[in-house]
């Protein structure tokens, strides 16, 4: 093999380990790993375009009126983009008059981070359901609480304090009312919440 024929063999080689590299998925921990030291609104802005393929907006807009800056973290994104290969990128400016909140960057290769945004949709989907069991949860040990706290009252006195309720006619209080709502010894406050808990 001659000289020529040994660089176009390496060219191929190494064209053929960038087209893996490009087609390869890429994980969260891949991922940190290779923004690791990075920090701000530079690599979050690179997640949310992994999630949404929404196009990156670089510049952030700090203050209001005459005392706003902007700051444009274009470089740091560059880098972060070459480094897990989702360059070449496209960018552009959509404000009317070209102004700094208008810049915008689309980065290539979206597909590959698919893992990722699996990943982020199973630990949604987990956040889910661990709130909804907490929330179950408390759900239950209310239901239990009031069980507790209302066993006192007796059944005569629950039926004067119901029948009052969903008659609706709450002022003034009928003497019966009166009476059960000093027998069990609570307030106003106290009778309007064992009303509603009996109705839900």
């Amino acid at each position: 093999m001659d000289a020529d024929q040994k660089e176009h063999s390496r060219a191929q080689q190494s064209t053929n380990r960038t087209r893996t590299r490009t087609h390869t998925h890429m994980k969260q921990s891949t991922f940190d790993q290779r923004t690791k030291g990075q920090s701000g609104h530079a690599p979050a802005m690179v997640r949310q375009w992994i999630l949404d393929k929404q196009p990156i907006r670089p510049v952030v807009s700090y203050g209001a009126g005459k005392r706003t800056t902007y700051v444009d973290h274009s470089g740091t994104i560059y880098a972060i983009l070459e480094k897990i290969g989702a360059a070449p990128v496209t960018e552009g400016n959509d404000a009317p008059r070209g102004g700094a909140m208008g810049k915008w960057i689309k980065p290539s290769q979206w597909a590959k981070f698919k893992p990722m945004r699996d990943a982020a949709i199973h630990e949604h989907e987990h956040e889910q359901e661990h709130a909804k069991e907490q929330a179950d949860a408390q759900k239950r040990a209310k239901q239990q609480m009031e069980r507790e706290t209302y066993e006192h009252v007796q059944g005569d006195d629950r039926a004067v304090l119901m029948q009052w309720w969903n008659s609706k006619a709450f002022h003034p209080a009928p003497e019966p009312v009166l009476k059960a709502k000093e027998s069990i010894g609570w307030t106003w406050k106290q009778v309007r919440t064992y009303c509603k808990s009996q109705r839900a």
